[in-house]
């Protein structure tokens, strides 16, 4: 618009007002007191008839226009991008918890199956300290699946202004 607004007929209007006064002699007369009030007013209709440096500077700014908007969409996608990004790291953390809760639940049950077995003579006292090691990696494994998911909400919270109560993954 300031750019096409400089090819557009220009409208100057302006006002002045102004008095005098003081003493006036007019020859043999004597002095006389004179005031004198004056009022100028103007009206002033501007157009250019050759511009060449206002048409360039309106095209220039046209360009400037749909470089702007270029980049607005640009921004937009990107965006969405990151959105969909850290909502499905967010997902896939989640996901990552819930089978680290599941493996952790079966390691306490071969824990379990290892020491009924060694009470009764099958097994070795091995495979029992086998299982316990195994029961402990599960234990770190959740844990570390659990602050994965924390850290990927704080992203997704962060980009988008809240934390959303639920994560909706795909379909069974």
């Amino acid at each position: 618009p300031q750019a096409r607004a400089s090819l557009l007929p220009r409208l100057t209007y302006t006002q002045s007002k102004g008095k005098e006064s003081g003493m006036l002699e007019l020859g043999e007369e004597g002095p006389v007191d004179k005031s004198i009030n004056s009022r100028d007013r103007a009206l002033q209709l501007t157009q250019s008839l050759i511009a060449p440096e206002q048409w360039m500077a309106l095209r220039q700014a046209n360009a400037q226009e749909a470089h702007a908007l270029l980049q607005y969409k640009t921004a937009q996608q990107e965006l969405i991008v990151r959105v969909v990004q850290a909502y499905l790291d967010a997902w896939v953390a989640l996901e990552n918890k819930r089978l680290s809760e599941l493996q952790h639940q079966a390691v306490q049950a071969q824990l379990a199956l290892a020491k009924r077995n060694f009470d009764v003579g099958v097994a070795t006292i091995t495979d029992v300290y086998e299982a316990q090691a195994k029961l402990d990696l599960s234990q770190a494994q959740s844990f570390g699946a659990g602050t994965e998911l924390s850290v990927k909400l704080s992203e997704l919270e962060r980009i988008v202004g809240s934390r959303p109560h639920q994560l909706h993954g795909l379909r069974s």
